[in-house]
Formats: structure tokens, C-alpha cells, sequence
């Protein structure tokens, strides 16, 4: 895999997380789902903080403030409406942020690229991480796409 196509892969997640984000609201966003799954709020705010991480592994600025980490982190609970920061802000934040993402990508030299473990059993090189956290991002932009459709509306991936 090659640099130009990691950066096409994540501005294609991201532009389908955003259509996924339109017309829903602050206030819908909380709406927690049962049985079982989170709010879109929660998995927005996770897909900020491993954004974050990936940033940061490759040096840049962090994109947020820990109060992220402490509501959005794997592990937290879902049900954050009573602290959740607003959807809108993040949406914000996500967009402001691709950009800093594929501009990182791109300064990736060629020679630091490693040969990448097939079997997935390391991550011990920047094509796995990469790879890694677009899978991630990409998981739960698709569990974005289907709480959009449990608040009764439309798909926009057709």
C-alpha cells in the first residue's frame, strides 16, 4: 500500500462520516440506543480521541483537550448525556482535522515504510498503524451509519 492511497482511503471514511453526521442534531445525537450500542454522540467523540492518537504518533498537534479521553476513551460508557460535548463542535473538529491527518500522511517518507506483517499479529510499523486506524475509524463510521437509520432517517449511502 502506498501513501497516495492512504490519504484517498481516510478522506473517503471521512467524507462518508460527514454525509452519515448531516441533519442530526445536537440533541439526537444523545438519543441512546437498547438493547445494547452507544449513542452518536459517544461514537463520534471515540473516533475524535483515536483521530487524536494518530495525529500525535505522527507528531502533530493534539486535536483535543483531555476531558475527550476521559468521556470518549474504549471503555467509557455510551450513555454520556449528561457531559457529552456537542455534536456540532466535534463535526467541526473532524473536519478541521482531516486535513492535519492526510497532510501527515503525506509526509510519510517512503523509506520509513516497513515491511508490513500480513498476519495482523503486529502493528509494528506506520503501514500497520495506518491501516489500524482507518479500520477503526472506518468500523464505527458504519455504526454511525445505522444509528443514523434507528433515528428514522434516510440512509445516504446508496
Amino acid at each position: 500500500m502506498y501513501i497516495k492511497e492512504l490519504v484517498l482511503m481516510y478522506g473517503i471514511a471521512h467524507r462518508v462520516l460527514i454525509r452519515n453526521l448531516k441533519e442530526i442534531s445536537d440533541e439526537e445525537s444523545l438519543t441512546f440506543m437498547q438493547p445494547g450500542g452507544n449513542c452518536i454522540n459517544w461514537v463520534v467523540g471515540h473516533i475524535l480521541v483515536s483521530r487524536n492518537d494518530l495525529l500525535v504518533k505522527l507528531g502533530k498537534d493534539s486535536i483535543i483537550n483531555d476531558e475527550y479521553y476521559t468521556l470518549y476513551k474504549r471503555g467509557t460508557e455510551g450513555n454520556i448525556n449528561y457531559s457529552a460535548f456537542p455534536l456540532s463542535g466535534m463535526v467541526e473538529i473532524l473536519n478541521e482535522s482531516i486535513d492535519s491527518v492526510m497532510k501527515a500522511i503525506e509526509m510519510i517518507k517512503y523509506e520509513d515504510l516497513k515491511e508490513v506483517d500480513h498476519t495482523g499479529e503486529s502493528d509494528d510499523n506506520i503501514v500497520g498503524e495506518l491501516a489500524f486506524f482507518h479500520f477503526h475509524e472506518s468500523y464505527h463510521i458504519g455504526q454511525v451509519g445505522i444509528l443514523r437509520r434507528l433515528l428514522g432517517k434516510e440512509g445516504v449511502i446508496r
